[in-house]
């Protein structure tokens, strides 16, 4: 299910569609081509085999793709009974 939304949202690993196999392994990252000028960046984490964690970079896309992944993210979240948290969520700076 998570490998289908990467792949509905364009990213690819090492030139290929994601599968559920990259999704399995310690860390792995995904890129997508937004346009000509900006890509996106979405790393994966996995311990025991399974996924604990996707950390999207929000500073390379454009407003429209990123929107587009975050709903995307928050409906893949729902539909597996995850958590989707804010950026500031997993800040761990003790300001």
């Amino acid at each position: 299910m998570v490998a289908a939304a990467l792949v509905d949202l364009g990213y690819t690993i090492e030139g290929r569609q994601p599968t559920a196999a990259d999704l399995t392994v310690d860390e792995a990252t995904f890129t997508a081509e937004v346009d000509d000028q900006w890509f996106s960046e979405l790393c994966v984490a996995a311990h025991d085999g399974r996924l604990r964690l996707v950390d999207l970079n929000q500073t390379v896309a454009t407003t429209e793709h990123w929107n587009r992944v975050v709903t995307r993210l928050r409906r893949l979240a729902r539909d597996l009974g995850a958590a989707l948290g804010e950026p500031d969520d997993l800040d761990t700076d003790d300001d």
